[in-house]
């Protein structure tokens, strides 16, 4: 149940992290004072890794799970919102 509950954690943290990107430009904008910027790539990988940290600290506190669950739970995060946006899109031509 424990490894579950991690790959869960995992596809949450990269779902989270697709959706919020605009947000971490923000807060790392006001961090950095706009003085570095960052590439869209930059972007997208550091949200990722921030919620992925996150999901491990939880996953460690719950007491349960591993690291090839939760990397396994946010590349099926990455993956699936992807897909089914490319299905909704085939399916309206």
């Amino acid at each position: 149940m424990g490894l579950l509950i991690t790959m869960v954690l995992g596809l949450l943290a990269a779902v989270a992290a697709t959706y919020t990107e605009d947000q971490v430009k923000e807060w790392l904008d006001d961090f950095l004072m706009a003085e570095q910027r960052l590439s869209p790539a930059e972007l997208r990988l550091f949200a990722l890794l921030a919620y992925l940290m996150l999901a491990a600290l939880l996953s460690w506190v719950i007491g349960n799970g591993g690291a090839v669950p939760l990397i396994f739970g946010a590349m099926l995060g990455i993956f699936i919102p992807r897909a089914i946006d490319g299905f909704v899109s085939s399916n309206k031509d």
